[in-house]
């Protein structure tokens, strides 16, 4: 399992990170070992992975080893600790009395699963927080004999604040499930849950410090979430966790399990053994993560947490519940089933497994796409706005692939790209649509702006999901002319 985990992962880490997330990683782990400056990638922080794990490594790397921390070490790193989450997640499963073929189903339906796969290969904090919520896990469950002694109750609360310092909102697997650990272990003298709760809250603080000096000058606040204007919430919530986060087969089943599990919780006699509590842990966080992702509904990797804890669920269930759990997901790595396309509703459809959606979009395979873009038929003097970030045309640039060259663009007031052999055709990278100054300045000085039409829906009408777009479209008052481009890999 991990042997061919490891051969779709380890050909991808030179080909590049397609994330902007993983990409301003990188930017503030620089600024911190270029020039010892603490930042936040994206509110509120991350300060286990961007200070102390990235940082450390880095000024290792660099100091010492003569080497330099750059997107290469970063991915290898990502599927080292994909790896190290496999085998944590492993012995946690085991210590809940799961036997070793159905805990490596569970683990091999988390590896394979659309999530996983693109956290791994496009690289965020999510999977060094499931690192340590794992071992704080494992440090709780101990042997069937094992007293819950002090200095395991410390250590799981250390992991736990490490899990927090990567990702904030796994605060909320603490709250539960160091709780639930204290009443199945029995403990009910109020020292030792008021020493908990105030090691927990010491914790996180300490990890946590490095960065609140930042938080404290700039404020903090949730990440960018896209207006949902054009279509209700709870549809676009339930869209995401149903096909994107899960993949619409495995979703069916988690929520099947997830059922099954309730109305065997309120049907158990009292007093509950471990296994009910455990469950009751479990039940409590997907609801309270559910209702997270449905206040902000940002990324559908941020439900990837919640996984292992469904799959343990399904691991209740007769065997054949997992087998099929573990099947469709390999099913879906190569081919998915998804209700858009290209940002439009449509019927339901096949789609390209969540492998090939994980790769797809890495700098490295982007040279067909940014070809077709400079190709696009477009007025005299156009500027071309393509679905690309910056790194991807750098990525191709520095190796001669694509005939262009960076330029400061006096006249709007942004970097672009000017095509070889035709100055008139400028190229601008995705980041250019954040400000609308540099469009403006380009229109009025006679410009033809022109977007790629998936761009623009994601941009302006991300969820009108029955809009249907012509050739022409306006950004406030800028008019702007829509194209295809086909050519993706």
């Amino acid at each position: 399992m991990c042997v061919l985990f490891t051969a779709l992962v380890l050909p991808t880490v030179g080909e590049g990170v397609s994330s902007w997330d993983s990409h301003k990683i990188q930017v503030a782990v620089r600024a911190l070992l270029d020039g010892g400056t603490v930042m936040l990638s994206r509110p509120p922080g991350h300060p286990t992975t961007e200070f102390f794990l990235f940082g450390g490594i880095g000024w290792v790397v660099e100091r010492w080893l003569g080497g330099r921390f750059n997107e290469t070490l970063f991915l290898t790193m990502q599927w080292l600790v994909a790896l190290g989450v496999a085998a944590m997640g492993y012995a946690w499963l085991r210590r809940t009395g799961l036997d070793a073929v159905k805990a490596l189903l569970v683990v091999s339906a988390l590896l394979f699963s659309p999530q996983f796969l693109d956290q791994t290969v496009n690289g965020e904090e999510i999977l060094y927080a499931l690192l340590f919520l794992f071992s704080a896990l494992f440090v709780l469950a101990g042997g069937a004999a094992e007293k819950l002694s002090g200095w395991r109750i410390a250590a799981a609360i250390a992991l736990f604040a490490l899990a927090v310092g990567c990702r904030a909102e796994f605060v909320l697997c603490g709250a539960v499930f160091l709780p639930v650990a204290l009443i199945q272990r029995g403990v009910r003298d109020g020292r030792t849950w008021t020493l908990a709760v105030a090691g927990s809250v010491l914790a996180v603080a300490l990890v946590w410090s490095p960065v609140l000096p930042v938080i404290w000058r700039d404020g903090s606040r949730a990440g960018d979430v896209a207006d949902i204007h054009g279509a209700p919430v709870v549809l676009v919530w339930g869209y995401k966790v149903i096909f994107r986060s899960f993949g619409f087969p495995v979703s069916l089943v988690l929520v099947a399990a997830s059922l099954l599990a309730l109305k065997d919780l309120v049907r158990a006699a009292r007093p509950w053994a471990k296994r009910e509590w455990t469950v009751l842990g479990v039940l409590l966080l997907v609801a309270m993560l559910l209702g997270l992702f449905l206040w902000q509904p940002g990324k559908p990797a941020y439900m990837l947490v919640c996984l292992p804890f469904l799959l343990w669920l399904v691991a209740q269930r007769a065997n054949g519940w997992l087998v099929g759990v573990a099947a469709l997901t390999a099913i879906s790595a190569c081919v998915g089933v998804d209700i858009f396309r290209d940002r439009e509703l449509t019927k339901p459809h096949l789609v390209p497994g969540a492998y090939r959606a994980a790769i797809s979009e890495k700098p490295a395979r982007r040279l067909a796409y940014i070809t077709q873009l400079a190709r696009t038929e477009v007025a005299r003097k156009s500027v071309i706005v393509g679905d690309a970030w910056s790194w991807v045309y750098e990525h191709h640039l520095e190796r001669g692939n694509w005939p262009a060259r960076r330029e400061r663009l006096q006249s709007i007031g942004i970097g672009g790209y000017r095509l070889e052999g035709d100055p008139d055709r400028i190229v601008l990278p995705r980041e250019a649509t954040f400000l609308r100054e540099p469009l403006r300045r380009a229109h009025e000085a006679g410009y033809e702006i022109v977007m790629d039409r998936t761009l623009w829906r994601t941009l302006y009408a991300r969820y009108q999901v029955t809009l249907v777009t012509g050739d022409q479209a306006m950004i406030g008052r800028i008019p702007v002319r829509l194209v295809d481009v086909e050519d993706r890999e």
